[in-house]
């Protein structure tokens, strides 16, 4: 009885600090420079968007194009944080070969 609501508690505190996260990056990044030009789709997206920044948060080792790949391949997880990352891992654990930044 006790593994099994420390580890919900465990997963309600991460999911909680991923969000906090995220919006605290959200509000970091709405003053963008003039200069600096951005052409993907999460432009045309903000859910696509977030999955990325989330996908980035947990995975700094991934390249751009691959987290975009990854956040449209797990799409049906965008409003789960956690299943996102679990999701996201697992895709790029099967592309790993051409998504490292080295």
């Amino acid at each position: 009885m006790f593994p099994k609501h420390f580890l919900t508690l465990c997963g309600f505190v991460l999911f909680v600090a991923i969000v906090s996260g995220v919006s605290a990056r959200s509000a970091e990044e709405s003053e963008v420079p003039q200069n600096e030009v951005s052409h993907g789709a999460e432009e045309d997206n903000p859910l696509l968007a977030a999955a990325v920044r989330i996908l980035a948060r947990a995975f700094a080792w991934a390249a751009k194009h691959c987290l975009e790949q990854a956040a449209n391949a797990c799409k049906q997880h965008w409003k789960h944080p956690g299943e996102l990352v679990k999701c996201g891992g697992h895709w790029l654990a099967a592309n790993k070969g051409r998504c490292v930044v080295g």
